[in-house]
């Protein structure tokens, strides 16, 4: 059982910021050291090298790896896309044939290399004698892996889910019922919250900690975080898997602050990880919303009665909120590929001039939404729709 649901959830991952997300995660519960992942080099030819790392072998002999990914429709290895342009022939002979240089780690060149194909399918009957022959005629000088869909489901079981998922029934059934709840009405975080502390009281804390265990807990709550986002793009809610990435980063955050840690890599590093696809949903959360909040009451439920009253402001200053927090973390960090600070004022001043909702804050708590407003408008300098906002705020002062 535990086996068909993490099959089940690999094979349905994709290439792109889902099997090239979460390998990496695996690579690293296995001890490996990344060099480079596809989110590195985005938008550069990868030459059949989506991930580079350095590490040991069964044979605990040190190699410069370099994994070549292929998901979706090319999960399956087959005679079509084998032969296809750009397809599993091209990219094993550019992983073979160009080279990969880094000298920012001492000797790297002179590791040996291994080359591993990852897929989360099957190679086909069909394919198979084509696939053999082109491996034994381009690769006999080098060493060479692939990891299909059994490999991949052995490997997480052993290095993820086993120990840090599975670890206890408690944990597991926890587990089971957050997937099967997710989508059902009255959903809460309260499943997310005993899993967190589970995997918490379970890393060490110490001046020498266990690097193999701080690894692998921080890794099991991305996972669990990865396959919630996964069931929620499916499902088309978005909103239990915004909610868990919010517990997750705040729990293990104030774990981290408690324990006094936050200046210690091997804790920030890893929590910076669980970050990263915090910051992932959070952009795939808003970017579904923003066309429908940047429409004339687009946050306004038409078919809603009398409690829109109170639900309409509500829903306005909650994504406000969301908005404005993902604008301003993604800046601190200096995260790329998001709009220009000029681009995103004019975007909230555009929500706040559609939305009638925003007119008279409900709760106390919705100071904050206004405090990083007030933030994010000192942030853009000058602008040029500075205007509408000190309109807005006169207007909140003069009710």
């Amino acid at each position: 059982m535990k086996n068909r649901i993490l099959r089940e959830y690999i094979e349905s991952l994709k290439e792109d910021n889902e099997l090239d997300y979460i390998f990496p995660i695996l690579l690293q519960a296995m001890g490996f050291r990344i060099v480079s992942t596809p989110r590195n080099s985005k938008g550069q030819p990868q030459h059949g090298k989506d991930i580079v790392a350095i590490g040991y072998d069964t044979n605990n002999i040190i190699y410069r790896w370099y994994f070549e990914l292929k998901g979706n429709g090319a999960k399956d290895i087959t005679t079509t896309n084998f032969y296809a342009e750009d397809g599993v022939r091209d990219s094993l002979l550019e992983a073979k044939d160009v080279a990969y240089d880094c000298q920012s780690i001492p000797k790297f060149d002179e590791l040996p290399v291994k080359i591993v194909f990852v897929h989360n399918g099957i190679l086909q009957a069909n394919a198979e004698p084509a696939f053999n022959g082109f491996i034994k005629n381009n690769y006999s000088d080098v060493n060479f892996e692939r990891w299909d869909i059994e490999r991949l489901t052995l490997l997480f079981s052993e290095h993820l889910f086993e120990e840090c998922i599975f670890a206890d029934d408690v944990c597991y059934t926890l587990f089971k019922k957050v997937l099967v709840m997710l989508d059902a009405p009255g959903w809460n975080t309260n499943d997310i919250d005993r899993i967190i502390d589970i995997f918490l009281t379970r890393c060490p804390i110490s001046k020498t900690p266990n690097k193999r265990i701080v690894n692998k807990t921080f890794a099991g709550l991305n996972l669990i975080l990865a396959i919630i986002f996964k069931n929620c793009e499916e499902c088309g809610n978005l909103l239990p898997a915004k909610w868990s990435s919010d517990r997750i980063i705040l729990k293990t955050w104030s774990w981290i602050l408690q324990n006094k840690v936050e200046n210690r890599k091997i804790y920030y590093n890893n929590f910076m990880k669980i970050y990263d696809l915090h910051i992932t949903i959070y952009d795939s959360y808003i970017h579904k919303l923003l066309p429908m909040a940047l429409s004339y009451k687009g946050l306004y439920q038409p078919m809603g009665t009398y409690s829109e009253r109170v639900c309409y402001p509500l829903r306005c200053y909650d994504f406000l909120n969301d908005l404005l927090y993902y604008y301003l973390s993604t800046e601190w960090f200096g995260y790329e590929d998001i709009p220009t600070r000029n681009d995103q004022l004019r975007i909230v001043t555009n929500i706040i001039k559609q939305n009638s909702g925003f007119d008279v804050p409900l709760l106390d708590n919705h100071s904050i939404t206004l405090v990083l407003l007030t933030r994010f408008v000192w942030a853009c300098g000058q602008p040029e729709d500075e205007s509408v906002i000190k309109d807005y705020f006169e207007s909140l002062v003069s009710r």
